[in-house]
């Protein structure tokens, strides 16, 4: 069942991420990203600003994106995380864009990720955030609303803490564990294979600027759908979204009730959620060059 709905999701036309179309499409809908805020749940920015965002002309959105620390490090490194995971489940990760949602067209997702065996990924790079094992709010309602806009039922989120090393020669005396060199030009990103690289390789590889860089620490979670949690936010989402055109055909409303900070008569969406997700068993995997292995850590 999976395989035929990765296949049914494949055949979708791909609207590429991050590319002009798809910051048009995301502002004529609530993307999963967003999903937590527009209910008022978000860690990132309040219900208001949500609304405020989708009801003003849209600015150049990749450029203050790129302008942004945490979105540089996650951007960079996401591709890293994406060929760690692969390694570690022995699964090939098809790349998605903007999907729209089968039902309720004002939703979408960008997915990070599916596999062979229609199991959806998303990867957090966090930028300064400590791994506790845990599934931050904000990033639960993602994973629940991008399972239901492709219709999957399991979705693993991996988070990557990586950290990048001063020197060269600082970077080549790390042992056991897995690092990597990447290389930037402008604002393309190019990346070393194997991870583990010897001293030769990288300095003849490195003709532009290059980040070295180490890998931390590692947490990766298998999150199940909960169908009955995602109808009953969709729905919720529904009203927000009915409000967000009612400011956009309404100026006057817009700019009393929303800009001028007037109570704009949303309803509290509050409560603690107990994620359907589980760790997954500690294993030992073979990622180096050599035979060496890596314990994945809790």
């Amino acid at each position: 069942m999976y395989k035929a709905q990765l296949q049914k999701l494949l055949n979708i036309p791909k609207v590429q991420q991050k590319t002009e179309k798809w910051y048009e499409m995301r502002m004529n809908m609530i993307t999963a990203s967003d999903f937590a805020q527009a209910l008022g749940e978000g860690k990132f920015g309040t219900q208001k600003q949500l609304i405020e965002k989708k009801c003003t002309p849209r600015e150049n959105e990749n450029a203050i994106s790129k302008a942004n620390p945490f979105f540089k490090w996650g951007n960079m490194f996401e591709p890293v995380a994406v060929s760690i995971y692969e390694k570690l489940s022995n699964a090939h990760v098809h790349e998605f864009g903007l999907i729209q949602h089968p039902k309720y067209s004002f939703f979408g997702a960008s997915p990070d990720g599916i596999t062979d065996d229609g199991i959806m990924l998303e990867i957090k790079c966090p930028f300064k955030r400590k791994l506790t094992g845990d599934i931050p709010l904000q990033y639960y309602y993602q994973i629940q609303g991008q399972l239901d806009v492709c219709g999957l039922e399991e979705c693993d989120y991996f988070e990557c803490m990586f950290e990048l090393v001063d020197s060269r020669e600082s970077f080549m005396h790390i042992k056991d564990k897995i690092k990597g060199v990447i290389k930037e030009i402008g604002n393309v990103y190019e990346y070393q294979q194997p991870f583990m690289v010897n001293e030769d390789d990288s300095h003849a590889w490195c003709t532009h600027e290059c980040k070295y860089w180490v890998l931390q620490d590692m947490n990766l979670k298998r999150v199940v759908k909960d169908a009955k949690f995602v109808d009953e936010k969709l729905k919720e989402l529904e009203k927000i979204w009915d409000k967000i055109l009612y400011y956009r055909s309404n100026p006057s409303a817009f700019q009393i009730e929303v800009l001028n900070q007037i109570n704009i008569d949303s309803e509290k969406y509050s409560g603690n959620i107990k994620h359907k997700s589980k760790q997954l068993p500690k294993k030992k995997f073979n990622l180096m060059n050599g035979g060496d292995t890596y314990m994945f850590l809790d």
